[in-house]
């Protein structure tokens, strides 16, 4: 195994990681918006410990693993790496922001006695919806192209049920 492909392996890891964690954000903050009382807010506000620990460090593993397969692939020159080292900056800064809002209603919840207006408004803070709603993209990519019959002809042929339900 090459240094690029161990590499390149543990970049892709780090991406998936990186996904998981911020899905279990959504998650948690779906529960959390919809909390009807204090003990299941608790419940929701850190479901999954030392999650923002995992979200950095598979943040900065992205990143320097990034740099070194565009550094290798000599991509520096094209606008992709460009876009996403802004995009890694975009999450961090939003995933910062969110995690001081969180603190703040960790800190709420755990002084109060029952949900109280304070800790509601807290918890329906429209900047945690926003900030998830960018760093997790809600675009859909067609993973099948339009012209698939004319790409995989063959595979018509040999599999025309599963094909003709694309």
């Amino acid at each position: 195994m090459t240094v690029y492909s161990l590499v390149l392996f543990v970049h892709i890891t780090a991406v998936l990681s990186l996904f998981a964690a911020l899905s279990f954000e959504a998650w948690s903050l779906f529960h959390l918006r919809r909390a009807p009382t204090l003990a299941e807010a608790r419940r929701w506000i850190e479901p999954v410990p030392d999650l923002p620990l995992a979200v950095m460090g598979s943040l900065l593993v992205v990143f320097f693993s990034g740099v070194y397969l565009a550094v290798r692939m000599s991509a520096f020159d094209l606008a992709w790496p460009k876009a996403t080292v802004g995009a890694l900056l975009l999450i961090a800064a939003l995933g910062a922001l969110t995690g001081r809002r969180m603190r703040a209603i960790r800190r709420v919840c755990a002084d109060a006695k029952a949900i109280n207006s304070e800790l509601l408004s807290r918890l329906q803070d429209p900047f945690l919806k926003i900030s998830l709603g960018i760093r997790i993209p809600r675009q859909r990519y067609r993973i099948v192209p339009a012209d698939f019959e004319k790409v995989y002809p063959h595979l018509k042929q040999m599999y025309p049920t599963q094909v003709n339900s694309i």
